[in-house]
């Protein structure tokens, strides 16, 4: 029996457990910066920064998992699945060990690099070795529940992430009451990171009954296989923290631990917006992946548009709210001591949101196996962001920092991918950008109706009730027009057909 939920289910079910995080993230903001000051939350999102960093250390193998599982499923290939899994296995095993050893031995002389203060040291070095802990469990955690989404079980993914997103958030609100210390976040992060890995591997193991989620089945083959498209992954992964989490390592050395909290917010709220998008968008690679497998090209083609249509709908919906809104909310948010990240969001938000848009071209690329020149294209922006923004920085602190990541952002977004996407998706340029045109144009007239009216002072004038009232109806509005003008186009998301019979039939994996 096929137990693979529609397209559609899963957007709304990653969409209902993003809500919750995004509820929670703006809630536990404020609330942590509260117990644990604007230096101590500094220090945190520091911590939590080198976090990403560790996901390095597996080679790209978590990314290469959602494509190789996917298409073992479409091709009901148990074999190949086995030795996939063993295979991710048992080099996790040897990559989370790893972690800790360079966690364990680079602590002490990281407190030296970036001049804690000696009172602060203990806490720092305990803190920074419990979240590499954590992101070692979550290697296991990720196989886990890329076995769910590549069979389009989002009911059970986000079933996970949404019990994982309660317990955390109790467990911090709990902590920070007792002890508001940095060492308390951190014992809940790894805490919830063990107990949940540990309940998805039970639940894997259950799922997939003939599949062992164990080192049985690892090849050599299949890991040279994995890491082969793994490594333009890493290149992936790597410009993407340069990004935003590069900024807070600059500014910490340029500028100060402390400077590194108003870049944290803007970061976050940027974070928060991709993550939006990546809700709707976490199901196209296994779709495209089996999709791929039966050479349905027409299908990813119609896939393809429909997604760029809606992930451009969000992403310049979220520009013009920041730009109309954004310094107001973060008054709202944070208070007047983090007023300094306005400037800094206004500056990312624009080539973030051109960026967000052209999203779903990366699925495909995934799901193809076709993203190798694009990663060797951002290793060169990853580069070109770190030089420019290093000599900014000490001129301008988190602002120079932020500019030189738009500048290298546009440069590329606005020319490289669009022609490769297009390329490798078999369509002219524009087949590919048309989906994104009404979304583009009417969140700029928008933004300039809402200059001409003088938006921003009367937001600063009059209080939330205001504000909420003006950001529902400019949200209503931008919606409005979009489906008055789209809304008998062919990638409007309404006229998303499901697999054909025959595709759905290669689809299904049998219990």
């Amino acid at each position: 029996m096929n137990q693979s939920t529609t397209l559609r289910t899963g957007v709304i079910l990653n969409w209902t457990s993003l809500l919750l995080q995004m509820v929670v993230a703006f809630g536990l903001t404020p609330f942590i910066i509260n117990h644990l000051g604007k230096s101590g939350f500094g220090v945190w999102a520091l911590i939590q920064s080198f976090s990403g960093y560790y996901g390095l250390i597996n080679m790209g193998v978590t990314a290469a998992l959602q494509q190789s599982v996917s298409r073992a499923l479409a091709l009901n290939d148990s074999p190949r699945l086995q030795s996939v899994v063993g295979t991710a296995f048992t080099f996790f095993l040897v990559t989370s060990t790893v972690i800790l050893v360079v966690v364990v031995s680079c602590a002490a002389p990281l407190t030296a690099f970036f001049e804690i203060a000696p009172a602060e040291k203990a806490a720092f070095i305990t803190t920074l070795v419990l979240c590499g802990s954590a992101v070692a469990a979550d290697f296991f955690f990720a196989l886990t529940t890329t076995l769910f989404s590549a069979r389009e079980r989002y009911d059970l993914l986000n079933g996970l992430n949404i019990t994982r997103q309660l317990i955390q958030t109790t467990g911090i609100v709990v902590a920070l009451n007792i002890k508001p210390t940095t060492q308390s976040l951190g014992w809940v992060v790894c805490g919830v990171s063990v107990a949940m890995t540990l309940v998805s591997w039970v639940i894997a193991s259950r799922l997939y009954a003939p599949i062992r989620v164990s080192p049985r089945g690892a090849s050599r083959e299949t890991l040279k296989s994995l890491l082969g498209y793994g490594s333009s992954s890493v290149l992936l992964r790597v410009s993407n923290l340069v990004r935003i989490r590069a900024g807070n390592v600059i500014i910490a050395k340029t500028t100060g631990v402390a400077a590194v909290a108003q870049f944290s917010v803007a970061g976050n709220l940027i974070f928060n917006i991709n993550s939006i998008i990546q809700a709707s968008l976490n199901v196209l690679t296994p779709r495209f992946s089996k999709l791929h497998a039966l050479d349905d090209r027409d299908e990813a083609r119609r896939l393809l548009r429909i997604a760029l249509f809606g992930s451009s709908t969000l992403a310049f919906g979220a520009a013009l709210a920041v730009l109309v809104f954004g310094e107001r909310f973060i008054l709202f948010w944070v208070g007047p001591e983090m007023v300094a990240a306005a400037p800094i969001l206004m500056v990312l938000i624009v080539p973030f949101a051109i960026d967000f848009a052209q999203a779903p071209g990366w699925n495909l690329m995934m799901a193809q196996a076709k993203h190798h020149f694009m990663a060797r294209v951002t290793a060169v922006e990853s580069v070109l962001t770190l030089a420019l923004g290093l000599s900014l920085a000490y001129h301008y602190g988190a602002l120079g920092f932020a500019a030189a990541t738009a500048v290298v952002i546009l440069a590329v977004r606005l020319t490289v991918q669009p022609l490769y996407t297009a390329r490798i998706a078999g369509m002219s340029l524009g087949e590919y950008t048309s989906p994104m045109v009404v979304p583009l144009l009417t969140a700029a007239a928008l933004y300039a109706s809402a200059l001409a009216l003088h938006l921003p002072g009367v937001l600063h004038r009059n209080g939330p009730l205001t504000f909420l009232s003006l950001g529902f109806t400019y949200g209503a509005v931008y919606l409005g027009i979009i489906w008055m003008l789209c809304r008998r186009k062919p990638y409007m998301p309404g006229s998303t057909p499901e697999l054909t019979p025959e595709s759905a039939e290669a689809c299904v994996v049998e219990d």
